[in-house]
């Protein structure tokens, strides 16, 4: 019982960079919320974040859905430098009653002409059958957007060249 959103894009920065930025990043300028979803306006517990095995730990902004404060914890699952990396987020919380946990991956692929292929792809895992139209609705309503908004903030990040805040 899982859903999947995958979203495409073209960088024109070094496949280094484009590899990088989301996973050392300011993710800050990646969730940015949307709907019922608010920001993530931090991290905290990330000492070992950019490493697999690594991890760290969302705050969010909160809203008439999710309280401020921590929510959730991002784990680094697999990492194949310039190529790709894949995490889990679980402790969701009561408000995601619906799915036991999501799981991210990272492809970067150079084409050879002074862009990066990039492709992201995010999969909810249901708690049941019954919360699975739920699950079902949110990545194609809200998930699938808040994923079209941080697939932005990660090009201009990364054709930027913008600092990052893990370096490992």
């Amino acid at each position: 019982m899982k859903v999947t959103n995958t979203i495409t894009d073209t960088f024109k920065c070094s496949l280094e960079r484009a590899f990088r930025t989301p996973l050392h990043g300011d993710a800050t300028k990646i969730l940015t919320g949307y709907g019922p979803v608010p920001p993530v306006i931090g991290f905290t517990k990330d000492e070992t974040w950019g490493i697999v095995g690594g991890s760290r730990v969302p705050i969010m902004k909160g809203n008439f859905m999710v309280k401020e404060g921590e929510f959730g914890y991002d784990e680094i699952f697999e990492k194949k430098p310039n190529e790709y990396w894949r995490w889990g987020v679980t402790q969701l919380g009561s408000s995601m009653f619906f799915a036991k946990m999501a799981q991210g991956e990272w492809w970067c692929t150079d084409t050879g002409n002074g862009t990066i292929s990039v492709k992201w792809t995010y999969t909810y895992f249901g708690r049941n059958v019954f919360t699975q139209p739920v699950n079902w609705l949110f990545v194609r309503l809200i998930w699938s957007t808040i994923m079209k908004n941080g697939i932005k903030g990660i090009k201009q990040m990364a054709e930027k060249e913008e600092p990052y805040i893990y370096d490992r």
